[in-house]
């Protein structure tokens, strides 16, 4: 796939000969067209169509989620894209036995700081407490939103904040999901105008 600007006749959308001619992200891209596959698919390309396949599996649940604490990541990738990209770093074993190591997964990602002290307790079965130190640290806001994601990964079940509690108040409470099981818990912080966030930061398991 290529870009390019604007010729004499202007950008074009469809076939024209070998060439099929589009708009990604407000750009125009051409891309050549479709070859048939005459080769067998190695071993190496067969375990990374498995891994791409259980990444997106993983983050299909939370992609709400996963899309703010992504957003503005680069100029050409951002939201579900970027995140995938990012959690195959999180995978352990090889092939079929392939594995996510949630404490390796970012669910967002940017250059804000994140409090100091950060911990979680669980007040009863369906909620959980986030808290942190409020103190400024330089480079963040008191006026900085909390986002919290708690995620049943085997079941795909989840519960999350967007933009919660202000990072001034230091700390938050979150409703957990009726099913039972074991629930992954993260942290982020995102700006006031939402153009800026943390990096998340993974605080164990809780069972429900």
């Amino acid at each position: 796939m290529a870009t390019y600007t604007d010729g004499f006749l202007g950008p074009f959308k469809g076939k024209l000969g070998p060439a099929h001619g589009s708009s990604w992200k407000g750009k125009p891209v051409i891309k050549g067209a479709y070859k048939k596959r005459t080769l067998n698919i190695t071993q190496k390309e067969k375990n990374n169509r498995i891994k791409f396949a259980k990444a997106h599996r993983w983050l299909q649940p939370i992609t709400e989620f996963v899309r703010a604490g992504f957003q503005g990541y680069s100029p050409t990738t951002e939201g579900f894209n970027a995140a995938k990209s990012l959690l195959y770093h999180a995978f352990e074993g090889e092939g079929e036995n392939l594995v996510v190591n949630p404490a390796y997964v970012l669910v967002s990602y940017g250059t804000m700081s994140l409090p100091e002290d950060i911990s979680v307790m669980q007040l009863n079965d369906r909620e959980v407490k986030f808290c942190w130190n409020p103190s400024n640290d330089g480079t963040g806001d008191q006026q900085d939103q909390v986002m919290v994601l708690a995620y049943n990964a085997d079941k795909r079940k989840s519960s999350y904040q967007l933009t919660g509690d202000f990072r001034k108040t230091g700390e938050t409470t979150l409703k957990l999901p009726l099913n039972k099981g074991d629930y992954h818990l993260y942290i982020a912080f995102v700006s006031p105008n939402r153009k800026s966030r943390s990096n998340s930061k993974y605080l164990g398991i809780i069972t429900v």
